[in-house]
């Protein structure tokens, strides 16, 4: 299909020559009278037809005279978009006048001179330049013009003559007895002869200060990139600039200029030995400028203009660095000292650190000691010095190593929080002997309980320079893990990230394939190194991939003394053999398919929950039910899909309750209502299963489609469970397929201000549509926010009645709505996410029982405390979609229906979910962006009077033949395919691309440009199963070179001039969301200034409890709530640094409300921290809980007790002082979550004892 299409000027368009501009004028000033006169006529033009539309800009080429004078040609020319005619018409009434000076040296004197134009017929306009200039932004030419000014002030090279890279260290001098502080350097190169030259200078386009060096004579150079953003400050000491930064610089080498035949390469290190420094000691850089001109050029550059943060020297730790004098080395001057060059990062060192310190401890120890190295917490010296203040404890203590290592996880959070006084004052040892004794003294007794189908992971971040160590942390299991739950710390999760951990980016001149190649696909193929252990490439799951997250293993012996290593997993999960059914073909070709094989070990990696285990003869296999008459019936790859079952398949109501019973371990009643579909793991199938009545007993049926691999694996485990209907959001892609269908943007508006009006009403009252709208964007869920705004609500406690009351608490809770009126606000204006109040989302199956005709649904639904309900109220018509959509085609209609009596579904409705017909010409999951029923999720709305679109034919979907070898494919094949992934994932970018173009163009979705990039799409959701990629050369242009509004970037402000006004739908909605700065409110306020027992909650919860808790049963607990308290503080801590995407640890709030406010680039990478917050949010939630309310076998009244507890305390007081009289830091930094946290378990309690709620206490481990 050809991607080209016409593009004619505008009627108005005209090319004007322009005669009588003044020499001595600037350019500025001519092309800004030009544009004022322009939009002046058009302006007069539109005022008498009540048009408003922006400025238009104009293009206007001067040149200058030849002779060097700087001075500008008579004659020019200009380009005017639209209303030629208009214009000319108006400078013949209104000349254009050009103010300059005539003696440039003299600017009290000034002159005029008037312009004339006249049209050049000889030339056409050039259609693409017109429509450029109509749809660009219009920008005073006097911005230009500080541009340019800004740009020449850092056009100045700085001569370098020393880069170094090292650390700080601060140590005991024994003859000064005291701290002092040295400089350590690890790298060092010197310049000066002609043969090695380096420069610092400033590349503002991509806000970046770039130093390069090399030999002058050569046309490639190394370079060092440091990111404006990711400078902390600058330390300026003699002549040296000492650059402390947040993450590493960027290294690069190749032409000094960009070049498309020769492109720059990344480097993990500048040499084999900077590269063994960068993994270390990325984050200090020290270069010396060649004399005191040049260094008051780059501080007048970086201060004054581009504003960079300073710190001035501190004379306390520049005692000992090696800056004060000048050492004479040979015959060469240098700054540095030849005691400097300690080399603590050499191959040697670290081999005598690993072999003869990290090797005495424990894995689990010696990860944690590991980590304070790797991610730049403790310097190489200090980390030997605690390693033999470890082994010195281990051999003192009654504590246990696991023990010792939480307590050096929890050093490591402590550390970031040390300040220069901390370091001058004391030696690491007395700082580590003062944080274990508080540590010890504080520590709680949280259950290390794991919820069943979870296990203690390890992690690793691998970046272009670094590696970065994480865990101990709790993460949901697959089934590998599960079947080695005995070894699950040989496991090792390894993340691929750039230096900000976002997906890997780079400049456009700058090769990034190679390194990746070489960077990631080095690990994959060789290993990693960590604590002792060397882990193999094991594999990864669907979701890893996406996220470029893999599995590593360290070899083990399993019970059977049988040695357990990647490969023999491997072949455990996936043991393809030539077979003589009718797949042999299919699984012969499998084996030489690496993104299909990969795709098919994924399988197995997937986070599940474990439920039941079946027997073979409970397990039927059925043929798909398939088109009968297909067109394409005999081709291997078909234009569309034929099974109407594509991963569906089907359970009997007893496995459905037991599985339900096993999600639910002890909890009697079950909770309502019990999911009637399961998206399911069982060896090498998967897919959904929905109820069958007519199934007897405990059994279950596979269709062809499931089964992915044979497997002797029985065990169900569940991916995902459908127990309540999803509410429907529209996104950007869908808003453009429904405007092209006809759906008008006022009704886009409508849904907009009723989405802003009920967030703005319902974050102004405590009632149960605020906790509704809370629970349906999963604000605070974790913390159950939403059933304590209910829990307050039906108590009768308002927002007047705590205003009356102030206190920390209720500021906390003010903020906490803060973030969530923040958090919704971004995702409207970015995502244009939308609720659509009448839609819903839910899961596909099939009418297996064959009941529903071509284009007919049955939808039910069935919320908790409500009885099941067919959808619409009325049978009628409904307009499904699934996400991703992309082409017009991926919307269809069809009639929702309401079974008869009789029917199967009357009786036992598969509830929450859309039933699909078996009949047709094609299946109608294909026909939705060619999805299928293997746990897609289908949004449907309502037709209504203002809802109502024509349908076009669906798209096609073909299926992409898999990259296949000509041998069988091995685990370097597959490293080989990840490393291809990883270079080619350009889904994203197609979709970006594809809502651009559509906006750009007049014929919308239908542009020959858009249909290209719906077919790119399709190749590219499949190249996780194909191998095959979409290229950069396949994607269509834009029409022209700027974005339309709504792609703004929330992260920076960017430039104005790149985008342009849209005037369809996405458009118009990112204009009217504004989004807010968070309000700030007090955070430093102090306890309440009135009684406890005054406060209306306190009151109306002695009320409930009287019976059951006294003052003096709450002192009783006192010591165990508070240890719960430390504990829960400790760990909210980590939670705050881990799972931050900025600089900053995340707020209290944040954490509360299960959102990250920090802005990024990638906003997907963020919504994927989001989720594992929320992970690991509930788990410490958990703990408290588990740790209030004790067994089932206490008394509820001990629940009761220490959950007031906890509510009590944190009202009481919002600070806590030590025994020295300082306020504890953790105490003011959880202490509202925790008390808001005990004032849900308060409530959880009496709903117990009131017997409103299921007791979910466990049972003790010898019950």
């Amino acid at each position: 299909m050809s991607t080209q299409t016409s593009l004619t000027a505008p009627k108005g368009a005209r090319l004007l020559h322009i005669y009588n501009i003044p020499p001595q004028a600037e350019a500025h000033v001519v092309k800004l009278a030009i544009a004022k006169a322009y939009n002046a006529a058009v302006l007069e033009y539109r005022r008498q037809r009540n048009a408003e539309q922006p400025l238009i800009s104009v293009e206007v080429i001067l040149h200058e005279q030849k002779d060097s004078s700087g001075r500008l040609q008579r004659k020019g020319s200009l380009l005017v978009p639209d209303y030629g005619y208009i214009f000319q018409k108006y400078v013949e009434t209104h000349p254009v006048q050009v103010v300059f000076y005539p003696d440039w040296n003299d600017r009290t004197q000034t002159a005029a001179e008037t312009l004339s134009f006249s049209w050049d017929r000889s030339h056409r306009v050039n259609p693409y330049k017109a429509n450029n200039l109509l749809a660009m932004p219009w920008h005073s030419p006097a911005l230009e013009k500080e541009h340019k000014e800004r740009l020449d002030k850092l056009r100045h090279q700085c001569s370098v003559s020393e880069i170094s890279f090292g650390f700080d260290h601060f140590y005991w001098n024994e003859r000064q007895r005291k701290v002092v502080h040295r400089f350590c350097v690890e790298w060092c190169y010197k310049f000066g002869s002609t043969h090695s030259q380096a420069h610092l200078e400033f590349h503002d386009s991509i806000n970046t200060i770039e130093i390069m060096y090399g030999n002058a004579q050569e046309y490639e150079r190394s370079f060092i990139k440091l990111r404006y953003e990711n400078i902390k400050f600058i330390t300026v000491k003699n002549l040296t600039l000492i650059f402390t930064l947040y993450t590493p610089p960027i290294l690069e080498q190749g032409p000094i200029n960009h070049d498309q035949d020769r492109q720059r390469r990344r480097l993990p290190g500048l040499d084999p030995q900077h590269e063994r420094v960068m993994t270390f000691c990325p984050r200090k850089l020290r270069v010396t400028l060649y004399g005191q001109d040049i260094l008051n050029q780059f501080q007048s550059m970086a201060k004054g203009v581009v504003g960079l943060p300073f710190l001035s020297p501190n004379p306390i730790i520049d005692t000992d660095d090696g800056l004060s004098n000048i050492f004479q080395v040979g015959r060469r001057k240098t700054m540095i000292k030849p005691a400097d060059y300690l080399e603590w990062t050499g191959d040697m060192k670290m081999l005598e650190f690993n072999q003869k310190k990290l090797s005495k401890f424990p894995f689990h120890l010696a990860f944690q000691i590991a980590a304070l190295l790797h991610n730049g917490l403790l310097n190489p010296i200090d980390v030997r010095t605690f390693c033999d203040i470890i082994d010195a404890r281990i051999k003192s203590s009654d504590h246990s190593t696991n023990e010792i290592a939480d307590l050096v996880a929890h050093f490591a959070e402590h550390i970031p929080t040390w300040t220069l006084d901390t370091l001058k004052k004391t030696t690491l040892e007395k700082r580590f002997q003062m944080f274990e004794e508080k540590f010890w003294g504080t520590r709680g007794n949280f259950a290390n309980t794991l919820r069943p189908g979870w296990f203690w992971g390890y992690r690793v971040t691998i970046t272009p320079t670094i590696m970065k160590l994480e865990g101990r942390s709790h993460e949901q299991s697959n089934g590998v893990i599960r079947r080695y739950s005995y070894a699950s710390d040989r496991f090792l999760r390894v993340n691929f990230t750039d230096e900000e951990r976002l997906q890997m980016r780079w400049d456009r001149d700058v090769n990034g394939e190679i390194f990746v190649e070489e960077r990631i696909g080095g690990f994959l193929k060789r290993g990693l190194d960590i604590a002792g252990r060397h882990y193999e490439f094991l594999g990864y799951s669907s979701s890893g991939l996406r996220e470029h997250s893999m599995w590593f293993v360290h070899p083990f012996y399993d019970h059977d003394k049988n040695l357990q290593n990647a490969e023999t997993i491997r072949r455990y999960i996936l043991d393809v053999k030539l077979q003589t059914s009718d797949d042999s073909k299919a699984e012969f070709k499998l084996v030489r398919q690496p993104a299909k094989f990969g795709a098919r070990l994924a399988q197995a990696f997937s986070t599940t929950e474990p439920a039941i285990e079946l027997q073979a003869d409970e397990i039927e296999r059925r043929n798909d039910i398939k088109v009968q008459t297909p067109t394409n019936s005999d081709s291997e790859f078909p234009v569309t899909a034929t099974a109407f079952t594509d991963g569906y398949g089907c359970m009997s109501l007893q496995v459905a309750e037991e599985i339900w019973r096993a999600l639910n371990p002890g909890t009697e009643p079950l909770p309502e209502p019990a999911p009637a579909v399961y998206q399911v793991r069982i060896g090498g199938a998967k897919g959904v299963l929905g109820i069958d009545p007519l199934l007897p007993g405990r059994r279950i049926v596979l269709h062809k489609s499931m089964v992915k691999f044979e497997s002797t694996d029985y065990g169900l485990h569940i991916a995902n469970r459908f127990d309540h209907p999803l509410s429907l959001f529209l996104n950007r892609p869908l808003i453009a397929i429904l405007e092209h269908q006809g759906i008008s943007i006022e009704w886009f508006i409508r849904l907009l201000t009723d989405a802003q009006v009920q967030m703005d009403r319902t974050l102004l009252a405590i009632n149960t549509k605020a906790a509704d709208f809370l629970a349906g964007r999963h604000l605070g869920r974790a913390f159950g926010f939403p059933q304590l705004i209910n829990n307050l609500f039906k108590c009768q406690i308002t927002r007047v009645k705590l205003e009356e009351y102030p206190h920390p608490i209720y500021d906390f809770f003010l903020r906490c709505l803060d973030v969530a009126k923040a958090h919704v606000d971004r995702e409207l204006k970015y995502k244009a996410r939308i609720p659509v109040p009448s839609g819903l989302s839910l899961v596909g199956v099939a009418d297996v029982h064959l009941e529903l005709e071509e284009g007919e649904v049955y939808i039910c639904t069935h919320r908790t405390e409500e009885r099941p309900k067919y959808f619409p109220d009325k049978a009628g018509y409904v307009y499904i979609t699934r996400s991703p959509s992309i082409q017009p085609g991926d919307v269809q209609k069809f009639k929702a229906m309401h079974p008869p009596p009789g029917s199967l579904y009357a009786s036992h409705p598969i509830v929450n979910a859309v039933v699909f017909s078996c009949k047709g010409k094609r299946p109608p999951a294909s026909m939705l962006g060619g999805g299928d029923l293997d746990g897609d999720l289908f949004q449907i709305i309502p037709e209504s009077d203002d809802f109502k679109m024509e349908i076009d034919e669906p798209g096609d979907y073909p299926t992409v033949k898999p990259k296949e070898l000509d041998k069988p494919c091995t685990i370097e094949d597959i490293g080989n395919f990840v490393v291809n992934y990883i270079n080619s994932d350009k889904m994203g970018l197609v979709s970006i691309q594809h809502l651009i173009i559509a906006d750009q163009s007049q014929s919308g979705l239908q542009d020959p440009k858009c249909m290209k990039l719906a077919e790119l799409h399709s190749k590219a959701v499949d190249f996780a199963k194909s191998g095959v990629p979409v290229s950069f050369s396949e994607l269509p242009k834009r029409y022209f070179p700027f974005n339309p509004d709504f792609q703004h970037k929330e992260t920076q402000l960017d430039d104005q001039t790149n985008y342009y006004e849209s005037n369809k739908a996405l458009g118009v909605l990112y204009r009217k969301i504004k989004v807010d700065e968070l309000p700030q409110r007090d955070e430093d306020s102090q306890s309440a200034q009135f009684p406890v027992k005054e406060h209306p909650i306190w009151q109306e919860l002695m009320e409930l409890c009287k019976s059951h808790v006294t003052l003096e049963a709450i002192e009783q607990e006192r010591n165990l709530v508070l240890k719960t308290f430390y504990e829960y503080s400790r760990k909210l801590s980590s939670i705050k640094q881990i799972y931050t995407i900025g600089r900053k640890p995340l707020t209290e709030a944040e954490v509360y409300m299960g959102t990250i406010l920090q802005s990024s680039s990638q906003t997907k990478r963020r919504d994927e921290m989001c989720a594992k917050l929320g992970d690991a949010t509930a788990y410490l939630v958990e703990q408290v809980k588990w740790e209030f309310q004790g067994y089932s076998n206490d008394p509820v009244s001990l629940w009761l007790v220490r959950s007031f507890c906890g509510w009590h305390y944190s009202l009481e007081t919002s600070t806590h002082q030590d025994g020295a009289g300082k306020d504890v830091k953790e105490w003011k930094e959880a202490i509202c979550s925790f008390g808001l946290l005990s004032l849900r378990s308060t409530f959880e309690a009496l709903d117990v004892i009131g017997k409103r709620r299921p007791d979910p206490r466990r049972k003790r481990s010898s019950d």
